[in-house]
């Protein structure tokens, strides 16, 4: 089973070429595209993605039908539907049903590229917390303590791209503190 970042499914080839021209081009996302829901439906139970863009209006499984099948399968996919038939209420029933966002046709290179770019933060976010909580709540009160301190840390230290003195400033952490936080011994000599 593959990993693909995206995956785009339109029964209009056009619009598939010019996605996949305009999401390659321009991001560091791979793309799969699909003419068939029927084969987006058995990609998504099959392989992993981040993003399942899809067209409203097709033959067999319509975008919101593949929208509830995604969403039982892969709760934390995103899910953006592309339609040149807008209407609001088809544009809440999709949000209700958990889709990231709704887009008309015709639409804006730069549009699709925003969106995709903040769905995938929005689902990079997620994720974040998601890990954060199973660590810090999946052991007890002690282990999560010490991993809450060791992520803020870590965290605190990449902010300040490595540099201690402003990472301790900035935290009330002394520097030996947050070395032994992040799993470092402190330089002995700095004390010097």
């Amino acid at each position: 089973m593959g990993h693909r970042d995206i995956l785009i499914v339109d029964d209009e080839i056009s619009l598939l070429v010019l996605l996949e021209r305009i999401i390659t081009e321009r991001t560091p996302y791979s793309v799969m595209t699909t003419a068939s829901s029927i084969e987006a439906a058995k990609e998504v139970e099959e392989r992993d993605f981040e993003l399942l863009i899809t067209d409203l209006k097709m033959p067999n499984l319509d975008g919101l039908d593949l929208l509830q099948r995604v969403k039982q399968l892969k709760k934390d996919m995103e899910v953006i539907i592309i339609t040149a038939f807008g209407s609001a209420e088809v544009a809440v029933e999709a949000m209700k049903q958990g889709a990231y966002d709704y887009i008309t046709k015709p639409f804006r290179k730069e549009q699709i590229l925003i969106t995709i770019d903040r769905a995938m933060r929005w689902r990079r976010l997620k994720s974040s917390v998601a890990e954060l909580e199973r660590r810090i709540f999946g052991q007890p009160y002690e282990s999560a303590l010490d991993s809450f301190r060791a992520e803020y840390a870590h965290r605190a230290v990449a902010r300040y791209a490595g540099d201690l003195q402003l990472a301790a400033r900035a935290t009330g952490l002394s520097r030996d503190t947050l070395l032994a936080y992040c799993g470092l011994q402190p330089d002995l000599s700095h004390h010097s």
